[in-house]
């Protein structure tokens, strides 16, 4: 299952920033206290050249990520927060862990890293998959070694896709945790169809669905039957009200 990712990672033009051992002591040195969580935030870049001058970037802040983060944390929850290089930072924290990354090459290490490593805490581990990731991106063999030529009228790129990870943490890396992801959508008709296969090819434990316009003060979340929980606020951020609800159901599931 793994094969067309591992593939895809040999690819990374990148270098190492965060190795396994770092991340299982950080977990070793929680898991008789407290629960973890792998929060992801922000987005990811694709390259377009060998040495990048050019690149094709999933725009993301980092603001529910590391918001989230913050609520996790003052729930006493320890948090591996992977990120954005130069995103939003949630406050400094003992319970608190960074990785950082850049590319869809190294989100998906990290992110594999990291949901093999909280699988010793069984179905007490929690994945808060809140970064933005790439669809996209241009093989290494379809690379220029230098700055794409700027004088030709038309560029066209042959992008290939993305191999999908998520039912990799859900069936083989973490298969017991407490998956939480995300499907922003612009069209409220496609949304809800969006979530049922999101669930169907993944298995994940919930989905918090929002729309671009209104993801700021209104979401909702689907567990696997499909049941909707609205969570809207007016004053407070919506992330407290999030992690709210998603720890009573990670508590639950846990009991």
């Amino acid at each position: 299952m793994e094969e067309e990712l591992m593939q895809f990672l040999s690819q990374d033009v990148g270098e190492e920033r965060v190795d396994g051992g770092e991340i299982e002591e950080f977990i070793n040195n929680h898991k008789e206290k407290r629960g973890v969580v792998v929060v992801t935030s922000g987005g990811t870049r694709v390259p377009l050249e060998r040495h990048p001058v050019r690149f094709i970037d999933n725009f993301s802040t980092g603001r529910r990520g590391s918001s989230s983060a913050d609520h996790f944390m003052a729930n006493d929850m320890a948090v591996i927060f992977l990120h954005r290089k130069d995103s939003l930072q949630p406050r400094k924290h003992d319970n608190l862990l960074k990785v950082e990354f850049v590319t869809v090459w190294e989100y998906l290490r990290y992110l594999r890293i990291c949901s093999k490593a909280v699988a010793v805490l069984g179905s007490r581990a929690l994945l808060y998959l809140a970064a933005a990731v790439s669809d996209f991106y241009l093989p290494l063999e379809r690379m220029p070694e230098h700055k794409m030529e700027s004088h030709t009228d038309e560029l066209v790129l042959h992008l290939k896709r993305v191999p999908k990870t998520l039912h990799l943490v859900t069936s083989l890396w973490s298969p017991q945790a407490f998956v939480v992801t995300f499907k922003l959508e612009t069209d409220s008709s496609k949304l809800r169809e969006k979530v049922g296969k999101s669930f169907e090819d993944n298995q994940q434990s919930l989905v918090v669905a929002n729309l671009l316009g209104s993801r700021a003060f209104s979401v909702v979340l689907f567990d696997r039957s499909m049941e909707g929980e609205s969570v809207e606020t007016h004053d407070e951020p919506i992330e407290k009200l999030i992690v709210n609800a998603i720890l009573l159901k990670y508590n639950k599931f846990n009991n």
